[in-house]
């Protein structure tokens, strides 16, 4: 996949996730969810599957492009036509996924950089020894083996750390009341009961991917909320003293706003301490019953939300190329068969330029003047179809390329080959000394008729195409005129008696005049 096909896939899922994580907050204020676990499992969940959206929609990729079309046109002139992709403009695509890929690399070096800092900041704090009684009391009941140190430069406590996990508490904390830092310690306990610091971690992971996606970050936000207000209802479950839980926030809060080292860390961001205070003001419960038709009820509107996004905003499969480079190169060799001149043999080879794979290679076999069409289905459901078109002189082929999947076009070229020639032997004419169409230099027309338009075609505004063989005679003169292929025969006695008055160069073999087979198509276009 070229750049631009990146770009617009990018661009197709930030909105399909966009518009499915909108639908998804907005679903716990309607059915009013405020239990912070059901909040924060339900958040999770909507998160993991916005990100794997592409993958679940990945059965519908390709489906037809809404008002999709294509005509066939022919053009003639050039001799050969090897269709390769040539060297392509300037293209901002991969500068533009070169500078999203740059920030979030240097977001992820932030985050780096911020776990030395933590860890820094671990070394250069003392150990807390010995315990407060109202924090050895909490350590003793949670049985959890977790440091705790004092750190000047946090400014509210600090949790991180999985296998060897540690509290930094700020300066002042040991002046606390036995109250407050329990409940202080407890709640950083709880977290590492949890294990919340890998998710949180995974989070900013997540943040730094996808820094672009705004609705990603709010999603982020509402989990950090809700992860938070687990712990504060836990903690007043376990403390009994609302109050006093309520008091201690805000006051860390306060503390936090003074300007530090730790309040540029990338894993600690907004304390949310307006919502948290709110819900603790509150008595939160919710029936299994009503748990269990919210549920139902989000997961259906959330269902109709993803197949919405994903048919408005479709992730196109890999070779989808928009306005970048074509896909696939186009080769088309054309000859005249063995058995007469004005039968030609057109291979075609379709290739792959990402893969450099022989896709497609059908053989077409046609006449002068007649459309031939030839297939081929790919074993992933892509699908080749090539008509071609030789020129009535003979000395050229028009052919027309279209790649699909489903009802989407991957590709359409059109273009002119050369048919090859024969080897160089002498032109021999036939038993009525007549020389094939094509074995010498073609005459040169000098007059031309146009054909009276039937009068009972033209009122009913019929249109079609008459193919008319002649011999030209030494004298220049159309002779032994036929009609050898007619779209309708109310045109052919038109198109037989202006041929008939055409006149030609006498066609030269040798420095002397002979006869030659040639093939005149005339088309009979209605006015609209």
């Amino acid at each position: 996949m070229t750049a631009s096909g990146a770009v617009v896939n990018l661009c197709a899922y930030v909105l399909q996730s966009s518009l499915l994580l909108a639908v998804g907050l907005v679903l716990p204020v309607l059915f009013s969810i405020r239990d912070p676990r059901v909040r924060y499992r339900y958040c999770t969940t909507l998160l993991a599957v916005s990100l794997l959206l592409p993958l679940l929609v990945l059965p519908i990729m390709g489906r037809p492009a809404q008002g999709a079309a294509s005509a066939t046109a022919y053009v003639a002139g050039a001799m050969t036509m090897t269709v390769q992709p040539g060297a392509q403009p300037f293209s901002p695509w991969p500068w533009f996924l070169g500078f999203l890929t740059a920030v979030a690399a240097a977001r992820l070096l932030w985050l780096l950089v911020g776990l030395f800092r933590l860890e820094g900041m671990r070394r250069s704090s003392p150990v807390l020894n010995p315990l407060p009684p109202s924090v050895q009391s909490e350590v003793a009941e949670l049985q959890i083996g977790t440091e705790f140190r004092i750190s000047k430069e946090a400014r509210s406590p600090l949790t991180f750390g999985w296998r060897r996990p540690v509290v930094l508490l700020p300066a002042g904390f040991e002046d606390l009341d036995p109250e407050a830092q329990r409940c202080i310690a407890l709640h950083e306990l709880l977290h590492v009961k949890r294990g919340d610091w890998p998710v949180i971690l995974v989070e900013e992971i997540l943040r730094s991917l996808l820094w672009f996606h705004p609705a990603v970050w709010l999603v982020l936000d509402r989990i950090a909320l809700s992860r938070e207000q687990v712990v504060d209802r836990e903690v007043v479950r376990l403390t009994h003293e609302r109050a006093a839980y309520m008091n201690t926030l805000a006051a860390m809060a306060r503390h936090r706003q003074s300007a530090g080292a730790a309040a540029t860390l990338p894993f600690f961001h907004r304390s949310h301490l307006l919502q948290r205070l709110a819900l603790l003001t509150k008595e939160v419960s919710m029936s299994k019953l009503r748990l269990g038709l919210t549920v139902a009820g989000s997961v259906a509107i959330l269902v109709f939300a993803g197949v919405v996004a994903t048919r408005a905003f479709p992730i196109l499969g890999g070779h989808y190329e928009g306005l970048a480079a074509k896909p696939y190169a186009v080769a088309v060799e054309a000859s005249r068969t063995g058995d007469s001149h004005n039968r030609f043999k057109c291979h075609v080879t379709v290739t792959d330029v990402a893969t450099n794979e022989v896709v497609s290679e059908p053989t077409l076999f046609t006449s002068a003047g007649e459309e031939a069409k030839g297939s081929t289905t790919h074993p992933d459901g892509r699908e080749f179809i090539v008509s071609v078109l030789p020129s009535l002189d003979g000395t050229t082929v028009s052919y027309h390329f279209v790649a699909k999947k489903g009802a989407t076009v991957l590709q359409e070229d059109e273009g002119v080959a050369k048919v090859g020639l024969p080897p160089p032997v002498a032109p021999i004419p036939d038993e009525r000394g007549v020389y094939p169409m094509g074995s010498i230099p073609p005459p040169k027309l000098l007059k031309q008729v146009t054909p009276d338009y039937p009068p009972e075609a033209k009122e009913k505004g019929i249109g079609g195409k008459v193919v008319i063989q002649i011999v030209i005679n030494e004298r220049g003169e159309p002779t032994q005129a036929k009609v050898l292929k007619s779209d309708n025969e109310i045109f052919n006695a038109a198109a037989l008696a202006a041929v008939s008055q055409w006149r030609f160069e006498p066609p030269m073999f040798d420095g002397l005049p002979v006869k030659v087979d040639w093939i005149i198509s005339i088309n009979f276009t209605a006015t609209p």
